[in-house]
């Protein structure tokens, strides 16, 4: 009797360790699931550096076209003097006067042309015919 209850037992117990062992593998994850998590904690960290390390070139490129921009701004204010020196009335006289051989007009030199404006009679300034009628007159070459 000792030896079945012996027996017995040892079943029991056979039992009980094979349904344990067959509810660990039951509960057991594939090894495929922390191989993914693993990658993808992997990816997420590897976005971020390649997300610091874009901060940080253009970070870099705005620094450089700053200091371009600043260059520019210089340049442009040394071109506008230029011009300004260039196109001033006092170096354009010497100019005129030196490499041309330019020099002011005399008094007899000058001639004032006065403005000579037209005067039309009212009673043609709204004769529209007749004004059609003289400037195709004009083009024909019949001058009346």
């Amino acid at each position: 009797m000792a030896r079945n209850l012996h027996q017995y037992y040892s079943e029991v117990f056979m039992e009980q360790m094979s349904s344990r062992v067959y509810q660990r593998r039951q509960v057991r994850t594939p090894i495929y699931v922390p191989v993914l998590i693993g990658l993808l904690v992997l990816a997420v960290v590897l976005f971020y550096i390649w997300q610091r390390v874009q901060v940080v070139k253009l970070g870099y490129q705005i620094e450089k076209y700053k200091i371009e921009k600043v260059e520019l701004v210089r340049k442009n204010k040394e071109l506008l003097i230029e011009v300004s020196s260039l196109t001033s009335p006092d170096r354009i006289e010497r100019l005129a006067s030196h490499r041309v051989g330019l020099s002011a007009p005399d008094r007899e030199q000058i001639v004032i042309v006065k403005r000579v404006t037209p005067s039309v009679p009212s009673e043609e300034q709204g004769d529209v015919k007749g004004m059609v009628a003289r400037f195709s007159n004009i083009l024909t070459g019949n001058r009346s």
